[in-house]
Formats: structure tokens, C-alpha cells, sequence
């Protein structure tokens, strides 16, 4: 609950954790780059600002395989990689904005593409009772996740104190949950929201 509550908070999802993820080892284990890239920016329709985690995937329109994919960074830019000469379909999806495809060509490979625009969601107007209820269950559901995260952090400490090794897969999750929860009260505290 915890995971799920800190990713939503930095408006992060599970595949472009996946995503960030499998970038992050490749840029350890392998130092190569590959020789052609479609490097392009993602922006907000509302405002032009830059859609950063957003998951970018490159699609084969012959195959209807992905070939490639990456999340964009802080500034909405993304690199994939890609052979000259074919067609692709590029996917780009964030939580709280609508999917985006585009039909990429062999001919704009080359040359200097505008930014790819995301729409925000469109949502559903509730009545105020409804939306003041779901707002303070949001809320309490924030807190105790919070609450749960230190007790889940002690609790491994024991496990870890008891049983050694055995328990390091919940040492990971929970430090990537410590670390995500940590990144947004970094951000919130650096804007001037907390």
C-alpha cells in the first residue's frame, strides 16, 4: 500500500518504474549507445510545461512489436532507439494524462520534431458530499501509509536481526519505498508545499 501510495505521489507507475528500472541497469552492465536515436520531448497541452515520467514506447507498425522504450526525464525528454527506414507507432502514457500515439515515418527520424503534447485526463465532476468523502479518504489513506512504511522499515530490522539474508527481498522493496517517499517530501519541501 505503501509502494502504491509513494508512486502515485510522484506521479510514477508500476511500468515506468519497470521501465526506469531496466534504463538504470542497462546503463550499468552495458556502456554501448546505439547508433540511431529519436530523441523527443513530451509537454502539457495545459501550460506547455514538461511531462516528466512519462513512459515512451516505440512500436513497429509492420510487426506491432515494441522495439523500443524509455520514461522521460525531468525536462520530458526520451530516447529510443531505433533503424532507419521503418515505421513506427510511438506511445506515450502518464498517470493523470490521456494515452498519445503517434505515427512516426522513416523521413522525420531526421529531422527536428516539435514536442509530442499530452492532454490532462478528463474527469468526472462529483457532487460536493461525494468529493468532500473521497478527499478525507484519500487523506487518511496517505497518513497511514506513511505511518505503515516506518512500521514495515522496523519490523525488516527484526526480521533481518532474527533471520538474517533470507528476508533481503523486503529489504529492497522497502528501500525503494523509503527512497520514493523520501524523493517526494525532497520535492515538496525544495517547492515550498510543506
Amino acid at each position: 500500500m505503501s509502494l502504491v501510495t509513494n508512486l502515485h505521489r510522484i506521479k510514477l507507475s508500476f511500468e515506468g518504474l519497470i521501465i526506469l528500472t531496466e534504463k538504470k541497469l542497462r546503463r550499468l552492465l552495458f556502456n554501448q549507445k546505439p547508433s540511431t536515436l529519436l530523441i523527443g520531448f513530451v509537454e502539457s497541452a495545459a501550460g506547455g510545461m514538461p511531462v516528466h515520467h512519462a513512459s515512451a514506447f516505440l512500436v513497429n507498425r509492420s510487426t506491432k512489436a515494441v522495439v523500443s522504450r524509455d520514461i522521460t526525464n525531468d525536462l520530458g525528454e526520451f530516447h529510443l532507439k531505433v533503424t532507419p527506414g521503418n515505421d513506427y507507432d510511438l506511445v506515450i502514457r502518464k498517470p493523470g494524462f490521456d494515452n498519445a500515439r503517434y505515427m512516426i515515418g522513416a523521413d522525420v527520424l531526421f529531422e527536428n520534431h516539435p514536442p509530442f503534447v499530452l492532454k490532462p485526463e478528463t474527469r468526472l465532476t462529483f457532487p460536493p458530499v461525494l468529493d468532500f468523502s473521497l478527499s478525507i479518504g484519500r487523506g487518511v489513506f496517505r497518513a497511514t501509509s506513511d505511518v505503515l512504511l516506518f512500521a514495515v522499515g522496523i519490523f525488516n530490522v527484526l526480521l533481518f536481526i532474527r533471520l538474517g539474508a533470507r528476508v533481503l527481498p523486503l529489504w529492497v522493496i522497502t528501500a525503494l519505498n523509503t527512497f520514493l517517499w523520501l524523493r517526494y517530501h525532497w520535492v515538496q519541501w525544495k517547492s515550498g508545499n510543506k
